[in-house]
């Protein structure tokens, strides 16, 4: 489930709402820490509002999501 749902948030989100870096780092086999960069709280709160339904969507599918 990792693999895909990695592939999918890479393939929809990259680059969206001026974000400025992503960096991703694999804690464990089952566990990922993604860091987001955006020039300014709005970008950030609009890229937070776009991906809702999908980070939703993940939650449903059993994978627990936190963020900061």
């Amino acid at each position: 489930m990792k693999k895909s749902v990695l592939s999918f948030m890479t393939k929809e989100t990259d680059g969206m709402n001026n974000m400025s870096m992503s960096f991703r780092a694999d804690l464990s086999a089952n566990s990922l820490l993604l860091v987001q960069l955006f020039p300014s709280k709005k970008d950030s709160e609009a890229h937070e509002k776009a991906v809702s339904a999908m980070v939703k969507q993940i939650k449903e599918g059993g994978a627990r999501v936190e963020q900061i």
